[in-house]
């Protein structure tokens, strides 16, 4: 079997190239998406060795320019996730995601990291204002990771308010309701809160959830409630996009 096993890499390797050549052709790979594709935006970190000329790479964060100029007639709603790299080298790949007038999904950028934290998601959304948002009263949504929420809370990072107003995702937030109250009716109630696009049906739907102690302390803490109420746009717009993005959350 390792003698199979061995085979199968060297032929993926003649084809792809190596996992460390990969990673040294990675300048030349951005410049060249960059010549192709005017306006795209990268960067990266490496760290040096030891008594070498060498570096190691670190992370790398990229936003195609056609998507970052298409991210300027999005609704002003961004939301941002990860997920696990299976390679040789493990990793996260960080991603963003917008959405149009007509409820298209959009991500304008990228980064893979080493791992989530909040160093690595602070230069995430760094990165992510620096060359993609750019604009005031931004709604950022994601899950209750506590890397994000340590680095959305560093003003150095630049998502503070009243350029930014951090929502959790309202998936997420139904999701761990169901795995509080163990009710699949009450999930549906949440999620059906969530959708609503007017303020007194939105509090209607609060109105029918569940009334005891632990139910009313998780929804005045869950910040998807907030998101039907947040400031710096009109209520009919927000709640609806809201709803919108946080339908393409897996």
């Amino acid at each position: 079997m390792k003698k199979i096993w061995d085979a199968k890499n060297k032929a993926i390797g003649l084809v792809f190239g190596s996992w460390e050549g990969s990673c040294n052709q990675l300048p030349k790979y951005l410049n060249a998406i960059r010549a192709r594709n005017p306006g795209t935006k990268f960067e990266w970190k490496t760290y040096a060795i030891d008594n070498s000329s060498e570096v190691i790479f670190h992370r790398v964060f990229w936003a195609f320019g056609p998507s970052i100029e298409a991210f300027k007639h999005c609704r002003p709603i961004i939301q941002i996730d990860g997920t696990f790299l299976y390679g040789k080298y493990k990793g996260k790949l960080l991603i963003s995601c917008g959405v149009d007038g007509v409820n298209h999904v959009m991500p304008p950028a990228f980064a893979i990291v080493e791992e989530e934290s909040k160093d690595s998601w602070s230069w995430f959304l760094l990165c992510l204002h620096v060359h993609v948002t750019q604009c005031d009263g931004i709604c950022l949504i994601s899950y209750h990771h506590s890397g994000i929420i340590a680095a959305v809370k560093d003003p150095s990072v630049g998502w503070t308010e009243p350029y930014a107003y951090h929502h959790y995702c309202l998936r997420h937030v139904a999701s761990n309701f169901h795995t509080a109250k163990k009710n699949s009716a009450t999930k549906n109630l949440v999620m059906k809160a969530g959708y609503q696009v007017q303020s007194h049906s939105y509090h209607m739907s609060l109105d029918i959830l569940p009334t005891d102690r632990s139910s009313t302390v998780f929804i005045r803490y869950s910040s998807f409630s907030s998101l039907m109420g947040f400031r710096g746009f009109d209520y009919s717009k927000m709640s609806k996009e809201g709803g919108s993005i946080t339908s393409c959350s897996g």
